[in-house]
């Protein structure tokens, strides 16, 4: 195969990328505008359009094995292709995670309506979306320095996912408190800690004097 022809082929092995990534990225957006709107047919939509993306995966997955097989690429080339393999798995697991949200709609059901309504939730979402966006958009412009950058943003969203829509995300919320910290604040309130169970049993006295002649 021409050189030409053989970069035609890369050429749209990335636009595939770039479609599948859209897919996942609409996916995501979806999953949880149907989790917050208490929308059950609209997750049941997505369910079935999870293996839309699972066949756009496994024919990618087949275009680079043959240009693999066909092509033998080298250094550049061969890393690329090989990049590729792994973005359409991690964006398939993407899919799979969004059709997770829909299957929860369904088992909340429509029939009582939700604790509170979803903030932090939706706003995550949209990060991961943006996230992504980004990281696409690095590999298909070999940008190195942006790449690099993606993973520290996701910092705030780790943090966020600790506190979710729970209400426990508050000006001076820490982390739950363990029994340990129960008893430091018994201790400063004034009142007896709780009985402590049953310590390890004590061990033996050591035997004879202990000095070595």
């Amino acid at each position: 195969m021409p050189r030409e022809i053989f970069e035609l082929e890369l050429k749209k092995l990335q636009d595939e990328l770039l479609a599948l990534g859209n897919m996942v990225e609409g996916a995501i957006t979806e999953s949880v505008e149907a989790l917050k709107q208490r929308d059950l047919e609209r997750s049941r939509r997505l369910i079935d359009y999870d293996q839309r993306i699972n066949e756009k995966r496994f024919d990618i997955e087949h275009q680079v094995l043959t240009l693999i097989a066909t092509q033998q690429p080298m250094a550049v080339d061969m890393r690329f292709l090989a990049g590729i393999l792994e973005i359409v798995t991690e964006l398939e697991r993407m899919g799979d995670y969004a059709k997770g949200i829909a299957k929860i709609n369904l088992m909340i059901g429509d029939e009582e309506p939700l604790i509170k309504p979803l903030i932090d939730v939706p706003l995550m979402a949209e990060k991961a979306r943006h996230m992504l966006e980004r990281a696409l958009d690095a590999f298909v412009n070999r940008d190195v320095k942006l790449a690099r950058e993606i993973p520290a943003t996701g910092h705030e969203d780790h943090a966020r996912h600790r506190c979710g829509d729970r209400g426990a995300c508050r000006p001076g919320a820490g982390p739950s408190r363990g029994r340990g910290d129960r008893r430091d604040g018994d201790r400063r309130a004034g009142r007896p800690p709780p009985p402590r169970g049953p310590g390890p049993a004590p061990a033996p006295p050591p035997t004879g004097s202990g000095c070595r002649s």
